[in-house]
């Protein structure tokens, strides 16, 4: 039988104020290696925004599911991934650039980018990840999220509505 133990990093084993794991946090993944569990991190984030993570989130864990479960990554190797439907993909694009919205764009590739220069964005970005996407117009990628900052919830609701093949959150 197989046990197998997920994880959330931020706020959870990641601390934003010190961009590490406390001690006990890494005792315990070490732990639970030596006692046979499988470990897996299970997060929202991309691979490119887990980049500067502490190696021991790399060490410990057999399985990466990012993206919110679009991507899933078993010891390095790509086994699952979720590419959002093109053309409805485009259409909230389309939307977001039309009414000047930030977004944050992830590809199958592991590429991020940013649609627009936007410092508070940014300044976000490399207060929870220590990195900041580059600034890129979105140039028919395969894609497998979407990130948006909405300047009000009529847009989030018009994105919202937008959706009905690709799953919104």
């Amino acid at each position: 039988m197989i046990k197998a133990i997920y994880f959330d990093i931020d706020s959870t084993t990641y601390i934003h104020a010190i961009h590490d794991s406390p001690q006990s946090t890494k005792k315990a993944f070490k732990q639970l290696k030596e006692n046979g569990y499988k470990l897996a991190i299970c997060t929202s984030r991309s691979m490119a925004e887990m980049a500067k993570l502490p190696s021991h989130y790399f060490e410990y864990m057999d399985a990466i599911i990012c993206l919110a479960g679009a991507q899933i990554y078993v010891d390095n190797k790509l086994v699952v991934n979720h590419p959002l439907d093109v053309s409805e993909a485009k259409e909230v694009l389309s939307y977001l650039d039309k009414n000047h919205i930030t977004y944050r764009y992830s590809c199958t590739n592991k590429d991020n980018f940013l649609n627009q220069k936007d410092d508070d964005i940014a300044a976000l970005f490399y207060r929870l990840y220590l990195m900041e996407p580059p600034v890129k117009t979105y140039d028919n990628e395969e894609l497998v999220h979407i990130l948006y900052y909405p300047n009000s919830e009529i847009e989030r609701e018009h994105i919202r509505k937008l959706c009905h093949k690709n799953y919104h959150l």
